[in-house]
């Protein structure tokens, strides 16, 4: 039993949560002693769920809820965001060569199209921003171009021909671990890529991994709780990005772990 547990309530979304993982969330609260609610979030809209608030929330679900509850009242001491700090941007001026894509560039898109797509066969692209307006992906000029074509016929705020990506060189990554941290501590991790196939598992988490993400989170944290993915390369690890704690999948990780981390530290700062 957590003390003080009964000033935390977690709200937890019900739907587009895979029914394995949202039984673990289940599980762990009960035995935790810990209150919870779920809640079903509409996609795309910019409307909070009802719930019953408590005097700490804290939400797990989609981007989506995260960003419609990041600056409202009821969440402002359980969402663990800012939208400057999870930024590309930002990873680049703190940790510069620590990235895995330390050379890339933060561009619009019709500036990279229109200027820098075509003097490389592939690239990697992602949003500068930690909004999830499109998933990190590795494409070839001719398909980037045909997508950004798609993108202008759509009305989308999030993805259009201004807003900024970061592209950069495809990179080699052996292996890939997603770490939960808090107060600059990892808590929890696992390995989600071997050899560039998705490939989990818990058993393979190096003590120099774990190593390399706090002296990193040392240097410089997005937030006191987050979530860091990190690759091994043959010029040893680098940082791929960060993540927002109350949007972030989950790979085999021990959730009861992370909850009570998660729920102690925010009653600890409370």
């Amino acid at each position: 039993m957590i003390n003080e547990s009964s000033m935390v309530k977690w709200i937890v979304q019900k739907n587009l949560i895979k029914p394995d993982v949202l039984a673990q969330f289940r599980q762990a609260f009960e035995e935790l002693g810990i209150d919870f609610e779920e809640v079903r979030v509409i996609p795309f809209s910019e409307e909070l769920p009802s719930f019953k608030p408590s005097a700490i929330n804290i939400c797990y679900g989609s981007t989506t809820f995260m960003l419609n509850a990041y600056g409202s009242k009821e969440f402002e001491k359980g969402v663990f965001y800012h939208p400057e700090r999870f930024t590309v941007q930002t990873y680049l001026d703190k940790w510069g060569t620590h990235m895995l894509n330390a050379d890339g560039k933060i561009l619009t898109f019709r500036h990279f199209v229109e200027k820098v797509v075509a003097s490389k066969e592939r690239w990697f692209l992602r949003p500068n921003q930690d909004d999830k307006s499109f998933a990190g992906t590795t494409m070839t000029s001719q398909e980037i171009q045909e997508w950004y074509g798609k993108i202008l016929e759509i009305d989308n705020p999030k993805l259009n021909s201004g807003t900024l990506i970061f592209c950069s060189e495809e990179k080699k990554i052996l292996k890939e671990w997603r770490n939960f941290v808090v107060d600059k501590q990892v808590v929890d991790a696992s390995r989600y890529v071997l050899n560039g196939a998705l490939h989990i598992s818990r058993e393979d988490v190096p003590s120099e991994m774990i190593q390399f993400v706090e002296a990193r989170a040392q240097q410089f944290s997005p937030h006191s709780i987050f979530v860091m993915d990190v690759a091994e390369t043959k010029s040893g690890y680098k940082i791929i990005e960060c993540n927002c704690f109350n949007g972030t999948g989950f790979y085999r990780h021990h959730l009861r772990r992370i909850i009570q981390a998660v729920t102690d530290y925010t009653l600890r700062i409370a």
